[in-house]
């Protein structure tokens, strides 16, 4: 999921893939979040009870680890609130500023109950 500029946005994307994240760490399963860009790491969450610990680790595309950033210690329930606000953000945005009539398959996503 690279960024080519500030209208370059794959919200669909950044969308399916926290919420992938978040049910895989609600199952105690460790997600890895990989891009497969040229040059790119890839990040790994893993879930101990309330904590979660995130390393940046090799990518499939070639980028390299971070030795600092190995098992670095968040809050489990600061994922879920943010995840929360950054779909209620992206409808109040979609529903303000947003085309008069979105595609089906957006619909469909953007409805689910958060």
């Amino acid at each position: 999921m690279g960024f080519w500029g500030a209208d370059d946005v794959c919200l669909g994307q950044w969308w399916d893939e926290l919420t992938g994240a978040v049910a895989a760490l609600s199952d105690r399963q460790p997600y890895t979040l990989d891009s497969c860009e040229q040059g790119d790491p890839a990040f790994l969450f893993e879930r101990t009870d309330a904590s979660l610990h995130l390393s940046i680790v090799a990518g499939i595309g070639g980028g390299a680890p971070h030795p600092e950033w190995q098992n670095a210690e968040f809050a489990w329930d600061d994922l879920g609130a943010a995840l929360r606000r950054f779909k209620h953000d992206l409808r109040q945005l979609l529903e303000l500023k947003g085309p008069p009539t979105l595609p089906a398959e957006w619909k469909k996503r953007f409805s689910e109950l958060v």
